[in-house]
């Protein structure tokens, strides 16, 4: 009968001794083997266009060449310039992002660097040593050039010339432009870079890569933003949707103690097809009334006005100072009452138009809180609308720090007004 043949057994009196005993010759082994040497990073153009294009994907906008050069070119012509590296660090945080702040580092300690060897790789080098070359020998020479280091040449003879001092925004924004094209030309992009940049600011993402999938977040209804997709692409941060940038015609002019940031003023959208005025007469009694003062709503309320009266959805809008947020507040107020009034406003014939339509108004069956960011905001909300409301019966208190309601008020008040700290109290 064959017997199986037994493994070696080694017998040890401490065996915890005996492992560590093997971990550190194997510690000892790996010592002796040589270290790998690591390559440093070549900060080139290879490198700077990667983390570019890192960027840009990382903002959701996908993998966008015109944004990637655009991006390299704005980064690129701020390393070029003749600013301190404290005087450009604000706009590159702009470009870049606060979520990268190890590439915004290496960006500025590496500045010089990046800028050599750039222009080391581009034809910059190649036609200024011909140029260099061409001037050290005397007489007439007769050479061919590409347009293209025709151009470049053009842009060194000007970078050698004395810069006339900037009098006018236009001029900056001229100058800006120049530098811009001077450094896609080194960085070897020849595409439009303006109509690039303006490319990214007006199209949406979807619609540049609309063969890339996209995962776009949740959208919800009834939100109310400058964006025709609810707040996507709209308010954008910047060009790349992550950070907030400046609109196009933007001038910036430096002075020794402040900076004067010139915006344009925005051209308001096109009014749709369907799109038209809401007129007081063609709402129903309460509303008519409360809005007496009014001949129509304002086009951001008239948007609104379905949704806000006709319905109990959830909104959310927003707008700029005056834009009438606090009337299209009013109409969700005059909704909910709508709910508690005998008879129904739409029911009710209202003929006699020089005297008050009559309703009864269940007061105790309903309350309203309309938070307000602020105290001073709130007083002014309590009297627009008590003076409003007054003639439907209807009270209005301003629930603050500054302001104290009793039991008793409380109950007797349909609308309270009140801050965020002290509802939370």
């Amino acid at each position: 009968m064959a017997f199986a043949p037994m493994p070696d057994v080694l017998l040890h009196s401490d065996p915890l001794a005996y492992v560590r005993e093997l971990e550190k010759a194997r510690d000892d082994a790996l010592s002796l083997l040589p270290s790998p040497i690591s390559k440093p990073a070549a900060f080139n153009k290879e490198w700077l266009f990667s983390k570019c294009s890192q960027t840009v994907v990382a903002s959701g906008i996908g993998a966008s060449a015109d944004a990637t050069e655009a991006l390299c070119t704005e980064v690129f012509t701020l390393l070029r310039s003749g600013r301190s590296d404290n005087e450009i660090q604000g706009q590159m945080l702009e470009l870049v992002g606060f979520e990268n702040m190890d590439f915004l580092g290496e960006l500025i300690s590496m500045r010089e660097t990046i800028v050599a060897e750039i222009t080391k790789e581009s034809d910059y080098a190649r036609v200024a040593a011909n140029m260099k070359a061409r001037a050290g020998q005397p007489g007439m020479q007769a050479s061919l050039h590409s347009e293209k280091d025709q151009a470049i040449e053009r842009d060194i003879r000007k970078s050698k010339r004395k810069p006339r001092p900037r009098k006018a925004s236009d001029a900056a924004a001229n100058e800006s432009e120049t530098e811009d094209q001077h450094s896609a030309r080194i960085l070897g992009f020849g595409a439009d870079l303006r109509r690039a940049r303006e490319r990214q600011l007006t199209e949406r993402p979807t619609e540049v890569f609309a063969h890339a999938p996209q995962s776009l977040p949740e959208q919800y209804p009834h939100v109310y933003t400058s964006s025709a997709k609810g707040g996507l692409g709209g308010n954008m941060l910047s060009m790349f949707g992550s950070k907030y940038a400046l609109p196009m015609g933007t001038a910036r002019d430096e002075f020794a103690d402040h900076e004067e940031i010139t915006i344009p003023i925005s051209t308001p959208a096109p009014r749709r097809l369907t799109e038209e005025p809401v007129l007081i007469e063609d709402m129903d009694p309460l509303c008519r009334y409360t809005f007496g003062k009014y001949t129509s709503l304002n086009r951001i309320q008239s948007i609104i006005y379905p949704t806000a009266y006709g319905t109990n959805e959830n909104i959310l809008l927003s707008a700029p100072t005056g834009a009438g947020k606090t009337d299209v507040a009013l109409l969700t107020i005059l909704r909910t009452i709508a709910q508690f009034c005998s008879p129904a406003p739409r029911d009710l014939e209202w003929v006699d138009t020089s005297t008050k339509p009559r309703f009864t108004v269940a007061m105790s069956e309903f309350k309203i809180v309309y938070v307000a960011p602020m105290k001073a905001l709130a007083a002014e909300v309590v009297e627009k609308y008590q003076s409003r409301l007054k003639w439907l019966g209807i009270q209005c208190r301003e629930l603050t720090g500054d302001m104290q309601l009793t039991k008793a008020e409380v109950n007797a008040t349909q609308i309270i007004v009140t801050t965020p700290e002290k509802w939370d109290v």
